[in-house]
C-alpha cells in the first residue's frame, strides 16, 4: 500500500474503506504507541482546504467526536490521523438488535452534542447515518465519525461538489442543492432515531421519498408502541427533527435539553419501581 511506504511512523496498515476523496486505514502509530485511524486524501484540492483549516480541526473537542491527532502534509503523504473509536456502527445490528427507548434517547443526546460541537466550530457533518455512528454498549456512549465533509463544510461553496450525503438520510435541502446548515444534520439524525425506534426508514419506497423531498405536507407516521411520557416525548422530538423547513426543526441545544429531561424521567421511574419492589 502506498500509505505504508510513505509513512514510516505507521505500522500494520489495514485498509478499511476507499472513496472518491479518501482512503481510510486502521494503523498503529509508532510515535503515539496506539492504534489510530489514518485518512489519506486522494483529492489534493480537498486536502488543501483541510490544511488551511488546521487550527480549527485540531481544536475540535467533544467526547462524542473522535480526537484529531495530526494533519500530515508532505510530498509523500497527505493525511489526517485520529482516534480509533471502540464499538460497533449502528448499521451493523440495528435490524437484529432492538434498542430500548432509553438507549435511543442516549444516542440522540450524544450525537446532538457532537452536532453542537461542530456547529460551534462553524462545521456541519452532512453525512449522519447509522454507519457513521459508533455505539459502545459497555459505556453506553455514541460517537459520530467520518468527519471528511465536516472539515470542508464551511468552505464548500468554493469546491466542486453538487451533492454530499447519503440519500436515505439526507435533508430535503441537501438533495435539492439548497443551502445546508446545522439543521440539515438534525434532520439526518431524526431519520436515524426514527429508524431505531420503528425498525424501518420513515419512507417505504423511492416514490414516497421523492414525495417527501418535494412536498412539505407529507408527514412521518409512528406505529403505536407506547403512549407513556418517554415514548410520546421522544417521538415529538424526532418529529421536530424531521420538519420539512430547516427553520422549523429543533435546535441541537433544545434537543439536548429535551433528551436530558427524558433520561432524568427514565432514571426517576427506575428508582420508583425499585422502591416499590423493595417494599
Amino acid at each position: 500500500m502506498e500509505m505504508k511506504e510513505s509513512s514510516i511512523d505507521f505500522e500494520k496498515m489495514q485498509l478499511i474503506s476507499s472513496g472518491p476523496l479518501t482512503k481510510t486505514y486502521r494503523a498503529f502509530d509508532v510515535q503515539k504507541t496506539k492504534e489510530v485511524i489514518v485518512k489519506e486524501f486522494t483529492n489534493t484540492d480537498y486536502f488543501d482546504v483541510i490544511r488551511k483549516s488546521r487550527n480549527e480541526i485540531l481544536h475540535l473537542s467533544c467526547e462524542h467526536l473522535p480526537k484529531i491527532y495530526d494533519i500530515i502534509n508532505s510530498t509523500k503523504c497527505h493525511c489526517v490521523t485520529m482516534e480509533c473509536i471502540k464499538g460497533v456502527p449502528l448499521s451493523k445490528y440495528m435490524y437484529e438488535y432492538q434498542y430500548n427507548i432509553a438507549t435511543v434517547v442516549k444516542i440522540g443526546l450524544d450525537i446532538c452534542d457532537a452536532i453542537l460541537c461542530l456547529k460551534n466550530n462553524n462545521m456541519i457533518h452532512l453525512d449522519i447515518k447509522p454507519a457513521n455512528i459508533i455505539y459502545n454498549p459497555y459505556n453506553e456512549k455514541a460517537t459520530l465519525i467520518d468527519l471528511d465533509f465536516a472539515f470542508i463544510s464551511n468552505k464548500i461553496t468554493n469546491m466542486k461538489f453538487k451533492y454530499i450525503g447519503t440519500i436515505n438520510y439526507s435533508s430535503p435541502e441537501q438533495i435539492t442543492n439548497n443551502t445546508t446548515s446545522v439543521s440539515s444534520d438534525i434532520y439526518s439524525l431524526g431519520v436515524v432515531l426514527y429508524e431505531l425506534v420503528e425498525g424501518k426508514l420513515p419512507y417505504s419506497n423511492k416514490k414516497q421519498r421523492i414525495l417527501r423531498i418535494t412536498n412539505a405536507d407529507v408527514d412521518f407516521l409512528f406505529d403505536e408502541k407506547g403512549e407513556d411520557f418517554v415514548f410520546v416525548k421522544t417521538k415529538e422530538i424526532i418529529k421536530q427533527m424531521l420538519s420539512y423547513e430547516p427553520d422549523q426543526r429543533i435546535t441541537p441545544e433544545c434537543a439536548i435539553k429535551e433528551f436530558e429531561e427524558i433520561l432524568f424521567r427514565i432514571k426517576k421511574d427506575e428508582i420508583a419501581n425499585l422502591f416499590l419492589k423493595i417494599n
